[in-house]
C-alpha cells in the first residue's frame, strides 16, 4: 500500500516521491535471507530470557516488512520453547511485539502503516506498535539494540532529487565526521550507524548499494565500521532485486567480532561462494565483491605512476567542449582532432568513425573537436593531451585500452589519459594495460562500484597504484600494434601478446591458461556493458 501510494504521488512530478525518498518495498525472500544471517544466529540455542530480552531495530523501518518477519521469527522461537501450538504463538507475537521490536521512519504514513501492520499481526489494539515512532534513523537517539535490520533508503548525492539540505548535510557531518563525505550515499551512513546502536556481539544486516564495499567516498564510512565491528558473512544480488536500478548486497557484521573469514553468498538461492579474508581498517572491500574473478599471484615491479602520467578530466572539459565538434571522415589533420569517447575503445584499438556514438545529447558519426574554436583554457588542454598517450574507457567488463600513437585523439570524461614519461615505449605500455593480468586486479578493485556488479570501474587514483611486471613486455606490445590494425588475424595476436604479458608478471603456464580464458569470457559479453551513454553525463571520473 506504501509504494503504490508513493507511486501515485510521483505521477505528478518529474522525479517520483518514491525515488526522493529511496524507498523500495523489499521481497520477503530477501527479507527472511538477512534474518536468517542476523537473528538466527543469535536465537537458535536461546532460552526464553534471551528470546524475550532480544531488541531489534530497522532505522528506516518504512511499512514494517522486516520487523513483522522479524516479530514472526522471534516468536516462533519463544512458542517452542514454551511448548508450541497456535495459542502459545498468538501469545508469543503479542510480547515481542509489544517489547522486541523497535522501528524509526521520516514518514509519518509509514510509521502509522508499520504499527498497523504489526496490530494486525499481533491481533491486538493500539500500544503494541509503541516501539516504532516518527523520527530519523541517522540523526536521532535510538535505543540500544542487539540487530539491526532492514533497507535503507538509497539517496545518491549526485542527483539533486535526492539531496537532503545544506542543514541536514551539515547535521551529519557532525555528527559522522569525515565519513559523511561530500558525495556519501546516505544509505552508508546508516552501516555505520547499525553498528554505533548495536551492543557488544550483536549483529547488522542492512541491504546497500554493492558500492559501499569499494566506492572512494565509502572509505570514512568503512574505516569507522572496521573500528568496531567486523564482518561475518557478506549475500551478493545476481541481477536487480527490486525497482531501484541499483546492483545489491547484504554485509553482515557483529560488533566488537574479530573474525578473520567471511562467508560468501549469490542470488536468491544463496548459492555459497568461496570463503573470502576480512579486510579492516580503511581500506577497500571490493574484493570481497569480486565473483568468479581469479586471485591472481604476481611478480610486480613499481605502480605505473612510476612510467606514465595519469589524469581524469573534470565535468568543465565536457561542457568547454559543446559547440565546438563537427563531423568530419578522413584524415584529420589540421585544425580538427578526433574526439574519442569511451564506447570506442576496445582492447588495444579504438573504433572512431567505425560506428556512431553520443556526446552532449547528439549521434555523430566521426566527431572531431574544432580546435581554433576551443577557448584559451581549453586550448592549453588540447596542447597537453595531443600527444602520443593511452586511453582507458570506464565501465567496462575488461580493461579496454587504445594506443593514440601520433597523439591525436582528443579524450571525453570519463576517459582515463596515460601519457607514458620519456623512453617509455606507447605500445608495451598499452599491452601491458590490455592484459588480463590488469584486468583482473581491477576488476576485484573495483567490484560493485559500476553500473553493474561485473564491469571496472577504475579512478585515476587507482589506475595509478596498478603494477608493472618485472619482465619485459616489448614482443607483446609490437604484437598488440599488428592486433590494433583489425585484421582476421586479432584475436590471435591479442592471445599471444596477453600470454607474454601474464608471463612477465611470471604466472605460470596453468595460472596463464585459467586467466587468459577468464579474460575472453568477459571479452565475448561485451556489449551491454559498452559505457557509450555515459558520456552524457559529466562526472568527474577521478
Amino acid at each position: 500500500m506504501y509504494e503504490a501510494a508513493l507511486g501515485e504521488v510521483g505521477q505528478k512530478g518529474a522525479a517520483t516521491a518514491r525515488k526522493q525518498r529511496g524507498t523500495y518495498l523489499t521481497p520477503r525472500w530477501l527479507v527472511d535471507r538477512v534474518l536468517d544471517l542476523t537473528i538466527e544466529p543469535l536465537i537458535q540455542d536461546a532460552g526464553e530470557d534471551r528470546v524475550l530480552n532480544l531488541r531489534v531495530l530497522d532505522p528506516a523501518c518504512g511499512s514494517g516488512e522486516f520487523l513483522v518477519a522479524a516479530a514472526e521469527r522471534l516468536a516462533k522461537r519463544l512458542s517452542a520453547l514454551r511448548g508450541g501450538g497456535t495459542r502459545r504463538y498468538r501469545a508469543a507475537l503479542r510480547r515481542v511485539c509489544a517489547s522486541c521490536v523497535h522501528g524509526v521512519d521520516r514518514d509519518a504514513v509509514a510509521v502509522a502503516l508499520c504499527r498497523g501492520a504489526l496490530e494486525r499481526l499481533a491481533d491486538a489494539g493500539p500500544g503494541i506498535g509503541s516501539g516504532v515512532v516518527a523520527g530519523d534513523g541517522l540523526l536521532d537517539d535510538l535505543p540500544e539494540v542487539d540487530v539491526v535490520v532492514g533497507n535503507p533508503p538509497y539517496l545518491n548525492r549526485l542527483e539533486r532529487s535526492t539531496w537532503r539540505d545544506r542543514a541536514e548535510a551539515a547535521l551529519l557531518r557532525e555528527r559522522f565526521g569525515e565519513a559523511a563525505m561530500a558525495y556519501t550515499d546516505v544509505a552508508w551512513l546508516f552501516l555505520l550507524r547499525a553498528v554505533q546502536t548495536v551492543r557488544p556481539r550483536g549483529r547488522v544486516g542492512l541491504v546497500l548499494p554493492q558500492s559501499v564495499l569499494g566506492a572512494r567516498d565509502a572509505a570514512g564510512v568503512r574505516s569507522a565500521v572496521a573500528s568496531r565491528a567486523s564482518m561475518t558473512d557478506l549475500w551478493l544480488a545476481d541481477s536487480l532485486v527490486f525497482g531501484a536500478s541499483v546492483h545489491v548486497c547484504v554485509p553482515v557484521l557483529e560488533v566488537g567480532g574479530r573474525s578473520g573469514i567471511v562467508r560468501r553468498w549469490l542470488g536468491r538461492s544463496s548459492s555459497r561462494l568461496p570463503d573470502a579474508a576480512w579486510v579492516s581498517g580503511d581500506g577497500s572491500w571490493a574484493s570481497l565483491g569480486a565473483v568468479g574473478v581469479p586471485d591472481v599471484a604476481i611478480e610486480g615491479a613499481g605502480p605505473l605512476s612510476d612510467v606514465a602520467d595519469i589524469t581524469a578530466d573534470f565535468r568543465d572539459r565536457y561542457y568547454g567542449l559543446i559547440g565546438r565538434i563537427v563531423h568530419r571522415r578522413g584524415d584529420s589533420a589540421g585544425s580538427l582532432a578526433p574526439l574519442v569517447t569511451t564506447g570506442m575503445l576496445e582492447v588495444g584499438r579504438c573504433a572512431w568513425g567505425e560506428r556512431p556514438c553520443r556526446f552532449a545529447g547528439r549521434t555523430w558519426e566521426a566527431p572531431c573537436v574544432n580546435l581554433q574554436r576551443l577557448s584559451p583554457d581549453m586550448a592549453a588542454w588540447a596542447a597537453q593531451r595531443r600527444r602520443p598517450k593511452i586511453l582507458l574507457a570506464t565501465q567496462t567488463r575488461v580493461l579496454e585500452a587504445a594506443v593514440d600513437e601520433r597523439g591525436e585523439w582528443l579524450p571525453v570524461t570519463p576517459i582515463i589519459s596515460i601519457l607514458p614519461r620519456p623512453g617509455v615505449d606507447v605500445w608495451t605500455l598499452g599491452a601491458v594495460l590490455c592484459s588480463p593480468v590488469l584486468s583482473a586486479i581491477a576488476a576485484r578493485v573495483s567490484a560493485g562500484t559500476g553500473l553493474s556488479r561485473e564491469v571496472i570501474k577504475l579512478s585515476a587514483r587507482q589506475v595509478r597504484a596498478l603494477p608493472m611486471p618485472r619482465g619485459g613486455c616489448d614482443e607483446a606490445g609490437d604484437l598488440l600494434r599488428a592486433a590494433a590494425a583489425n585484421g582476421p588475424d586479432r584475436d590471435a595476436l591479442l592471445d599471444r601478446g596477453a600470454r607474454l604479458v601474464c608471463r612477465a608478471y611470471g604466472l605460470s603456464d596453468a595460472a596463464t591458461d585459467e586467466l587468459v580464458r577468464w579474460w575472453w569470457d568477459r571479452q565475448r559479453r561485451r556489449g551491454s556493458t559498452s559505457a557509450e551513454h555515459v558520456t552524457s553525463n559529466p562526472r568527474r571520473s577521478g
